[in-house]
């Protein structure tokens, strides 16, 4: 009796074996792109990359910081006429933190950009040297994704 199930669970098994290789599993493929200047990318020159919690894959460059949503780019640049605009195009560093805002290190200060209205706050050094960053020059961020951010030199 043990002896027949023995060889009964091991035909089973070596049957199910020697049909994996006739099974068919379906993949989802996804097409490999160079992402370019071509596309809209604002510089070729990539300095740092992020998805967001939307899925949005957010590419810091020399000359700003872009959106790209799978089909094309949206470029945020420096505007000197613009308060709400990003404080420089050199773009160091990206961190989303939990409320989905996201954070861009600059090589003239940090930015806060609201992804629901699309403006960005400048936060600059503390001039006194008492509380805040301690030079407009960020050249990265460090936290855990959407929970914490540092400064780093």
């Amino acid at each position: 009796m043990k002896n027949s199930l023995f060889i009964f669970l091991l035909s089973i098994f070596t049957g199910a074996f020697l049909l994996m290789p006739t099974l068919h599993i379906q993949c989802q493929t996804l097409p490999l792109e160079r992402l370019s200047s071509e596309l809209g990318l604002s510089q070729n020159m990539i300095t740092c990359l992020m998805q967001d919690e939307k899925g949005f894959l957010w590419v810091g460059t020399k000359d700003g910081l872009n959106r790209f949503d799978g089909y094309q780019f949206k470029v945020y640049r420096n505007n000197p006429f613009d308060s709400t605009s990003l404080s420089n195009n050199y773009v160091n560093h990206l961190l989303q933190d939990k409320q989905g805002r996201i954070w861009v290190s600059t090589y003239k200060g940090l930015n806060l950009f609201n992804p629901e209205n699309e403006v960005f706050q400048h936060i600059f050094p503390d001039t006194t040297g008492e509380e805040g960053l301690s030079s407009e020059k960020i050249l990265g961020l460090y936290g855990q994704p959407r929970t914490a951010l540092a400064q780093y030199r």
